[in-house]
């Protein structure tokens, strides 16, 4: 989780509004994310969809920056 964390930290510097990181998780680290995000508001990140590999666990994720922050670089 401390590579996903910091990943999604820096991730509403990067994205433009609404864009969105895919990442490929460990299938237990779905809802710590979930819950991580949800507990960062300040962050306007949102996920969106966890998908599951071929064997069924949960093991992709969507994240979409949800709102325009200013002053942000991706906003230049």
């Amino acid at each position: 989780m401390d590579i996903i964390a910091h990943i999604l930290a820096l991730a509403p510097r990067l994205l433009k509004d609404s864009g969105s990181v895919f990442l490929e998780v460990d299938p237990r680290h779905p809802e710590l994310v979930g819950s991580w995000l949800r507990s960062r508001p300040d962050l306007s990140l949102d996920l969106v969809a966890v998908r599951k590999d071929f064997c069924g666990r949960p093991r992709f994720l969507h994240i979409r920056r949800s709102e325009a922050q200013h002053g942000c670089p991706a906003d230049t």
